[in-house]
């Protein structure tokens, strides 16, 4: 079972932002504003592919920094079936978000060492 956009869903609920009630990762490329990989700050929504580019499976999960070869660090929610923090190849990178309405945060990611291998099974 796929629980990552169920995960995202709730920690945005619980801090008082709406997320897009919906069980499909993929749903929050149509949610809040698409923010410049550059200056993401810690906490934007990571969207992934999972699959191929063009499907409709993903995953989704927050971000907390890049590590030293440029992979975003994400905390999410089916990594490994768990809650985790870990590193996915950039490559599978749709885009990162923040709730429209809300201040953006001016400090980008930090950069974090990690030596994990690349996540490759979210569901």
């Amino acid at each position: 079972t796929s629980w990552c956009a169920a995960f995202t869903g709730f920690c945005l609920e619980e801090a008082g932002v709406r997320s897009t009630r919906s069980a499909a990762a993929r749903s929050y490329e149509k949610w809040g504003v698409k923010l410049d990989e550059r200056t993401a700050p810690v906490g934007s929504v990571a969207v992934f592919w999972r699959g191929s580019p063009s499907s409709w499976q993903g995953h989704v999960g927050f971000l907390v920094g890049w590590d030293q070869r440029g992979r975003p660090l994400v905390l999410g929610g089916n990594q490994g079936d768990q809650v985790s923090i870990a590193p996915f190849e950039r490559g599978r990178l749709v885009g990162l978000y923040w709730p429209k309405g809300l201040a953006i945060p001016r400090r980008p990611a930090p950069v974090i060492t990690s030596n994990a291998a690349s996540s490759t099974q979210e569901a």
